[in-house]
């Protein structure tokens, strides 16, 4: 009977053991890691689902107690994306996670909107990190190259540049597609306010075969600069989704974003 309980002891805190054991340092096989950075205690890891391009992206952060490699779950991230190449010298808009615990497999998620072409010796991602398991604060930078797109357009009113990002379909289909805008404006390229404020217009067609689409629905905001919109694709070839942008009955410009299917 001792022997019993004992038997029965030793499994209930093999049990408790395994539940309260930080999570270990594994991700998926689907990201691709852009770079690592480490200092003092803390080692910060860089993914994205895909080689980044103009246009917007999701960057995932991962933050590893160096020491232990455990995956550190509680902590503050912010990140920052700058490019200094010759005489440019400017940041892009990120929608920061603003949260204290990780989005998707351990990782902090953040999106940003990288409006210029450049190698590694161009852009930077730095990244603020809180390591409150250690009551740690570290700021560390990952050189990360962004591959051109025709996904980014911008225009000129007054002293603002406004920067319109199409999002495309990850995998477009004969059909219904749904599509997405992201604008944001800036008066210095450092700062930049999200507009929520844009008329957006689409008018997709094929120029190799002269026709157009029929039951597109239009854009329509949905806050934080985010604009939601659904594209008719009728057959395969190459698709250009004819945009128009208006700011206060203000015409701003047109954009033909490519889709190709």
């Amino acid at each position: 009977m001792k022997t019993l309980a004992l038997l029965l002891a030793l499994i209930v805190m093999s049990a408790c053991t395994s539940t309260t054991e930080p999570a270990q340092q594994t991700t998926p096989s689907d990201y691709l890691l852009l770079g690592t950075a480490t200092e003092g205690a803390t080692n910060v890891e860089l993914y994205a689902k895909r080689q980044l391009v103009v246009g917007y992206n999701e960057l995932y952060i991962k933050v590893i107690d160096a020491s232990t490699k455990q995956v550190v779950t509680n902590a503050h991230v912010d990140v920052d994306c700058a490019m200094d190449m010759d005489s440019l010298h400017h940041r892009a808009p990120v929608e920061q996670c603003g949260c204290h615990e990780p989005t998707v497999d351990n990782m902090w998620k953040v999106g940003t909107v990288l409006h210029m072409q450049g190698s590694k010796e161009a852009w930077t991602v730095r990244l603020n990190v809180h390591n409150h398991v250690r009551d740690e604060e570290i700021s560390v930078s990952i050189p990360v190259s962004v591959a051109p797109s025709s996904n980014v357009a911008t225009f000129t009113s007054g002293t603002h540049e406004f920067i319109v990002c199409f999002v495309p379909p990850p995998q477009p289909v004969i059909g219904m597609n749904a599509v997405n805008f992201i604008v944001y404006s800036t008066s210095d390229h450092t700062v930049y306010t999200s507009r929520d404020d844009m008329s957006i217009s689409i008018a997709p067609h094929m120029p190799s075969m002269g026709h157009g689409s029929p039951g597109n629905v239009q854009p329509v905001s949905t806050g934080v600069g985010h604009y939601s919109a659904s594209v008719n694709l009728i057959m395969k070839g190459a698709w250009v989704i004819g945009t128009t942008v208006t700011k206060a009955d203000e015409p701003l410009g047109s954009a033909d974003f490519p889709i190709a299917l």
